[in-house]
């Protein structure tokens, strides 16, 4: 009863409210807003400065909510001058949403940005790429600029992780906020990271007044009343059963799939392990001193091998095929390299996952691995050479009988004869174009894309992708994240992660990619394990901060890893899905995850 008076107070205020007439009247095509985004206006309608945070789930239409929230502060003239922030890659898509509602805005650019400088900025709408904002040559010209409002869409970027320095992009965010009296709209469907200090750094643009102590807020009181006062956060579930009464988003079923491993496999990942551990020991017990830079190399060549034994090839090859031309500079000593290395542990870290939100588009994940083995091949001996060549050629084992994959073309080959469309995301190119090239021999060309880094920076590659996946019938996109960020890709409705990605944002954002609004089939997602250590440990990460996500931002509806988890083997793999239950496999809810 609470619920529908709810809904029809909601109903009659949207009708009859000036603020909606104003705001929608311009609109073409016409907007008809969701309950959710009415109650978000009517709760702020009458907070002056407006400082919060948008966090409903992907999908859910935050750009239209905030542009409404904008529209309302430049009607009551409020809002002369806003500058919004987003990802170069949807530089595009909030231009066109802002030109529906009638608003023009300028595009802060290279080429334009002095003249703007010049002009004084004069009162109007202004969109940046937040990687042009935040470079020393445009930054302090930009925070010092009498703003009135600031809108960061994929604010999750904004980032001070526990132990290190704040990004160029926090820093940045942090001097326009500093003005008390500024309007403040952040944007993200994934704004807690699984570190309760990075989250609540972002509270702080929000609200200065708050203690200083990141550490003391971390706590159920503040979270509890953080939500609907700084941090409006709205499901999907919420859309469909608290505020519409109906079922605007389909149903999502997530599933982990986990795969037996062959023998080779897992020789292989436990004799990889085995030689990481002792080299870190070896460092440690010879030099005295913490290993950082080949810590984070043993680790990136963890990642690449837990990604696809090609992968893993690949990046044990750049390091044997580079170490001699390294060993042979000047820079020999561990001290020195730890020096030249300090500058590249940042790409580093994203390409582990730990601030995989601070690339830039132009930045390559394989590259910035292959270039960071390639300095720190100078660390290994000899016998550290005589083992990696051992690796590699029990990984090239692995290629001609990979469990993994051939449990992934079985279920995208069965989802693509039932005429469905299925996108498969991996974090490298080069497993990317692994998968694909198998997909293609067993599919056809024509029912195989593939979109990476590369092709990212092409809109014309785009614009030719997503034709291509509207057509008619099956057909799979094979993707990496880079790649894929802003792409709306709803046309599918099947997703696979064909390894797990370490970072629970990623995971959130790919599920929104295809469960969005306008998706008009059931929704499947498949996170594919190997039952090997590496995947094993990557799964007791996701859950960690998975539960620091929950405790601040409350129940979490879906473990974004999966709701069930189903165990095959691999000469098992044809029946998927739904699985055959046999004597090796077993269906287990994972209720133990209750956030």
């Amino acid at each position: 009863m609470a619920v529908e008076l709810t809904r029809e107070i909601l109903r009659i205020y949207s009708r009859y409210n000036p603020v909606f007439y104003a705001a929608l009247a311009k609109a073409n095509p016409r907007v008809e807003p969701y309950l959710h985004q009415v109650e978000f206006l009517a709760r702020t309608l009458l907070r002056h400065p407006l400082r919060v945070f948008v966090a409903d789930e992907i999908g859910l239409g935050k750009t239209i909510t905030a542009i409404l929230a904008m529209k309302r502060l430049m009607d009551n003239g409020l809002a002369k001058r806003v500058l919004i922030l987003v990802p170069r890659v949807l530089v595009k898509q909030w231009v066109a949403e802002l030109e529906r509602f009638g608003i023009y805005s300028e595009r802060i650019e290279r080429s334009s940005f002095e003249g703007y400088v010049k002009r004084g900025f004069p009162e109007g709408v202004y969109i940046a790429s937040m990687d042009l904002a935040k470079r020393s040559r445009y930054a302090n010209k930009l925070a010092g600029v009498a703003w009135d409002l600031l809108i960061v869409d994929e604010a999750h970027r904004l980032g001070l992780p526990k132990g290190r320095k704040p990004t160029l992009r926090y820093t940045f965010a942090e001097k326009v906020a500093s003005d008390k009296g500024r309007n403040i709209l952040l944007l993200s469907a994934t704004p807690h990271r699984g570190d309760p200090q990075d989250y609540l750094s972002r509270m702080l643009l929000l609200d200065p007044n708050l203690r200083k102590d990141l550490a003391a807020l971390d706590n159920a009181h503040f979270y509890a009343y953080s939500r609907n006062v700084l941090i409006f956060r709205r499901t999907k579930v919420d859309v469909n059963t608290v505020y519409e009464g109906r079922r605007v988003f389909p149903s999502c079923k997530i599933l982990a799939i986990v795969v037996a491993a062959t023998q080779e496999e897992n020789e292989f990942h436990s004799r990889l392990i085995r030689f990481l551990r002792t080299k870190i020991l070896d460092y440690h017990r010879k030099t005295g001193t913490e290993p950082r830079a080949l810590g984070l190399l043993n680790a990136l060549i963890f990642k690449r091998a837990s990604s696809s034994p090609y992968a893993a090839v690949k990046t044990m090859e750049v390091i044997l095929l580079k170490r001699a031309s390294v060993l042979s500079s000047r820079l020999t000593s561990p001290k020195d390299f730890e020096k030249l290395l300090s500058q590249r542990q940042r790409l580093a870290r994203m390409a582990l996952g730990q601030g995989f939100e601070e690339y830039d588009q132009e930045e390559d994940p394989d590259k910035v691995v292959e270039d960071f083995a390639e300095l720190c091949s100078a660390f290994l001996s000899e016998k550290d050479v005589k083992e990696l060549r051992g690796l590699i050629d029990l990984a090239r084992k692995c290629v001609e009988r990979d469990s993994r994959l051939s449990a992934v073309m079985n279920l995208v080959e069965q989802r693509i004869r039932s005429g469905e469309k299925v996108i498969l995301f991996t974090e490298f190119k080069d497993t990317a174009r692994y998968i694909a090239d198998t997909l293609i021999k067993r599919l056809g060309k024509d029912q195989v894309e593939v979109l990476t880094s590369e092709e990212a920076r092409n809109e014309e590659k785009l614009s030719v992708v997503r034709r291509w996946l509207e057509k008619p019938g099956g057909r799979v996109l094979v993707a990496t994240d880079v790649a894929s960020e802003g792409l709306n890709l709803q046309v599918a409705n099947v997703l696979v992660n064909y390894e797990p990605p370490w970072s629970p944002v990623k995971l959130e954002q790919r599920i929104g990619r295809v469960w969005r609004l306008g998706q008009a089939r059931d929704v499947t997602v498949y996170t594919m394990f190997l039952a090997v250590e590496s995947d094993r440990d990557v799964l007791n990460v996701l859950y960690g901060k998975l539960i620091a996500m929950g405790r601040a931002l409350g129940k979490l509806d879906k473990p974004p890893v999966g709701e069930e988890a189903r165990v095959i083997d691999l000469e098992q793999c044809t029946q998927l899905p739904p699985p055959v239950v046999g004597r090796r496999d077993r269906v287990v809810r994972v209720s133990e995850y209750q956030l």
